[in-house]
């Protein structure tokens, strides 16, 4: 993630959005990791995962996605998936330790499959009008503040997700696994092209494909 979004395919990205929206990327907050939690399976390997019924919400991307993995996916609102998950409506969801913790999921699962499949990327963005209205002197301000409370949140989320990681463990006594996550990639990777060509961007996903595999 960081070799991504702090090197030439961050640029490229943040190029991208000033010319088709005139929004500038003054850098890009996140770093907490996705993972799967289940309720009462736990997930050794990617073939845990067949015939298990998986929360998503309702885009296309996703639903292949847990296809792809063998699950069933079912499109469950964000703010029934606790319930989703009591009931036996699903049998798990994908998402941030905090989240785990804050929705109370955690109550009513047992696993977490760290599959680190996601980390997360939250842009800082201002407008690039507004940036020109500017001084000279505080429009690079502003840019240099943006960088350094980029690298700032970085070290911050990852020093939290490390953190509550530990926290569900002896908050609700959660047990994780670590399944082989060259399977996840294989199965993952036909969805991402697929999403590339999708949005014409299939330049910029062969890229940080290269780059993951260095």
């Amino acid at each position: 993630m960081v070799k991504v979004t702090q090197g030439p395919i961050g640029k490229q990205i943040a190029d991208i959005y000033r010319k088709k929206t005139g929004i500038i990327i003054l850098g890009y907050f996140g770093g907490a990791e996705r993972n799967i939690i289940t309720k009462n399976k736990p997930i050794w390997a990617i073939d845990n995962l067949k015939g298990l019924k998986m929360r998503t919400w309702e885009w296309s991307t996703m639903v292949n996605w847990w296809k792809a993995l063998g699950a069933i996916p079912c499109v469950v609102a964000f703010t029934e998936v606790y319930t989703a998950l009591q009931t036996g409506v699903v049998d798990g969801a994908e998402n941030e330790f905090t989240t785990f913790d804050v929705n109370k999921w955690a109550e009513v699962c047992k696993y977490v499959a760290r599959t680190q499949h996601n980390f997360t990327v939250r842009p800082l963005i201002i407008g690039e009008n507004q940036l020109k209205h500017l001084p000279a002197d505080l429009q690079a301000i502003i840019i240099k503040a943006g960088a350094d409370a980029s690298d700032y949140a970085l070290q911050l989320e990852t020093s939290m997700d490390h953190a509550n990681k530990e926290m569900l463990k002896k908050k609700y006594g959660l047990r994780f696994t670590e399944p082989f996550k060259q399977d996840f990639i294989d199965r993952s990777l036909p969805i991402l092209r697929g999403y590339g060509k999708k949005i014409r961007r299939e330049d910029v996903l062969n890229q940080i494909v290269e780059l993951a595999k260095e």
